[in-house]
């Protein structure tokens, strides 16, 4: 979806801070996010850039694994992750 961002986050239940946040997702959904450190992080998405999602608000996970995460190595690139959103109501 166009306008969200993407966030990555230590812990697998996404509470708290990012790690990360992207700028906002263009019109054909495309993003990008710069990681601090290699690691392992879980990916969500949201309209808002914190506090508690709110009603009306597109929100999603990255569902590529399981548990929401991807792994990057130093001076990887991940492309073509797909984060699906939906509103929320």
């Amino acid at each position: 979806g166009a306008g969200v961002y993407v966030m990555a986050y230590a812990d697998h239940r996404m509470i708290g801070r990012p790690f990360a946040i992207s700028g906002k997702t263009g019109a054909d959904g495309a993003f990008l996010l710069l990681l601090p450190k290699p690691g392992k992080y879980h990916l969500g998405a949201r309209s808002e850039r914190g506090g508690p999602v709110s009603p009306g608000e597109w929100v999603g996970t990255f569902d590529g694994t399981p548990d929401h995460s991807v792994e990057v190595a130093a001076g990887e690139t991940k492309e073509g992750l797909k984060i699906r959103v939906a509103e929320k109501w």
